[in-house]
């Protein structure tokens, strides 16, 4: 049980640190949002992909519990960013994890401050530690580069209205 909890705190950590963790970032006065942009964006692809989506399959090291995995699969299921009118978000990953054959499902979710400036957007977490993540926002679409893993490698989340 103890294993399984120890997977669960891994996934999580790593769900939430990269769900505010991007690629470049680019500066300018923010506009603020608007009833525009307010709104639920349901993730409908990862790296052109619908879900669920892949975005590790191999051996992982935790350097967090000091472990190893021979296999460590993580499939994001689900996702939606929520904005409302008055300048917050609340977003949501679900996903499952397998680590050495112990299969379990996980679900992160994280809020925090939106700013819009032209076709960029900005999520700052509540979570200090987390940051800010910056994204465009073309229409009714949201895109962000997320190194998910922390591998360098991002993968590209597109969220939808």
């Amino acid at each position: 049980m103890n294993r399984i909890r120890s997977m669960l705190t891994i996934a999580r950590r790593l769900f939430l640190a990269a769900a505010l963790t991007t690629t470049g970032c680019a500066g300018g006065e923010g506009t603020g949002p608007g009833a525009g942009e307010a709104g639920d964006y349901v993730l409908t692809n990862v790296d052109l992909h619908p879900p669920p989506a892949t975005i590790h399959h191999g051996p992982w090291l935790d350097r967090v519990n000091v472990r190893f995995y021979n296999l460590y699969h993580v499939e994001i299921t689900s996702g939606v960013l929520e904005l409302d009118g008055d300048d917050r978000f609340v977003m949501t990953f679900n996903g499952i994890v397998v680590a050495d054959g112990q299969q379990f499902a996980t679900s992160v979710t994280t809020e925090g401050f939106y700013e819009v400036d032209g076709d960029e957007i900005w999520l700052t977490s509540d979570h200090e530690t987390l940051g800010t993540a910056v994204g465009t926002l073309q229409g009714r679409t949201i895109t962000f580069a997320v190194d998910f893993m922390q591998k360098g490698v991002d993968n590209e989340f597109v969220f939808q209205r």
